[in-house]
């Protein structure tokens, strides 16, 4: 009498195919939760490099004695300490005393300002192959005072 003791090879493959099934089941959702964490990733830091950008021009605003130069491109500041601050806007990175204000290359982040008697629109829109984000933050001048000035932010859109 012989000894049969182990395994056929159909038992062999079935636990091999079905193994394999188990394996590329888990890779693939392993591979899908990655990607969408990049994907999130990346548009956390479109968030956090347009609300950065705003608070920046916002706290500086806030901060401003006067606006002494305004242009399509240029905003000039006088802080309370004398101190000039100067803005370039339009396509292409948009900057504080020659500084600019974006950090990563990926991400295209446009600004402008526009005005009226006593009050000054400063749009931001970040742009990346993830999100795009627009903020747009309206200053007003107090009374007469020429001195005082509230930045309210206004519209915040994300796509």
């Amino acid at each position: 009498m012989k000894n049969e003791d182990g395994f056929t090879i159909m038992e062999l493959t079935s636990v091999l195919v079905i193994g394999s099934l188990i394996a590329g089941l888990s890779m693939t959702a392993y591979l899908f939760s990655e990607k969408s964490f990049c994907s999130w990733d990346k548009r956390n830091d479109v968030v956090r490099l347009v609300d950065g950008t705003v608070q920046v021009i916002v706290d500086d605003i806030r901060e401003a004695k006067e606006i002494t130069l305004f242009a399509d491109t240029l905003v000039t500041l006088r802080k309370i300490d004398d101190r000039e601050v100067f803005y370039h806007f339009g396509i292409g990175v948009p900057g504080r005393n020659d500084v600019a204000l974006n950090g990563d290359t990926s991400i295209t982040v446009e600004a402008g300002i526009a005005s009226s008697s006593s009050e000054y629109t400063v749009d931001v829109d970040a742009v990346s192959k993830f999100l795009k984000k627009t903020v747009r933050v309206e200053v007003q001048r107090l009374g007469s005072s020429a001195s005082k000035f509230r930045a309210s932010l206004v519209d915040a859109d994300s796509n």
